[in-house]
């Protein structure tokens, strides 16, 4: 199982390179129907974008929430920064706040992270005590829902034997 999903997510990811939406479009829904968190995230994008596909807002947000809630760091970023400047989704700093504070748990150290920090700390900046208290509360239960795991600690979930 977990090598057709690689194979499906390579071919899918080449075809984006060479510009060819369609195709990738649907390499990506194959193995995001599925339940993997990258291609779900990348579906999105290409719903956000109309690439390979009709622009799609509604069903961007679907997929960066799937990939979100199964702990893909990116898709949690990107959620908080919809959600903090109100692109596509009512302006909530409460959610924003703790999607990025559950990315921030989740991602790499390096430049990413450290932009998802800035964006924390100002998000934080703007918000009084009771709403940071909110988010803190959010993504703690969001942790005790989910259990606490590092993304990247899964690299090789691709690796394994067929099932």
């Amino acid at each position: 199982m977990a090598k057709r999903r690689l194979a499906y997510f390579n071919q899918a990811l080449e075809a984006f390179k060479r510009s060819d939406y369609a195709e990738a479009f649907e390499g990506f829904l194959v193995i995001a129907e599925e339940g993997d968190p990258a291609a779900q995230y990348n579906l999105a994008g290409m719903y956000e974008w109309g690439l390979g596909t009709a622009l799609d807002n509604e069903r961007a947000l679907h997929w960066y929430n799937r990939a979100a809630e199964q702990g893909y760091p990116m898709a949690q970023l990107t959620l908080g920064i919809k959600l903090r400047h109100g692109f596509g989704v009512q302006r909530d700093d409460v959610a924003a706040l703790m999607w990025y504070r559950i990315a921030a748990d989740s991602m790499r150290p390096g430049q990413e992270r450290e932009e998802l920090i800035r964006n924390l700390e100002f998000t934080k900046s703007r918000m009084n005590a009771f709403e940071i208290g909110e988010a803190n509360r959010k993504a703690e239960a969001w942790w005790d829902k989910h259990g606490h795991r590092r993304w990247y600690e899964d690299d090789d979930e691709y690796n394994d034997e067929d099932d």
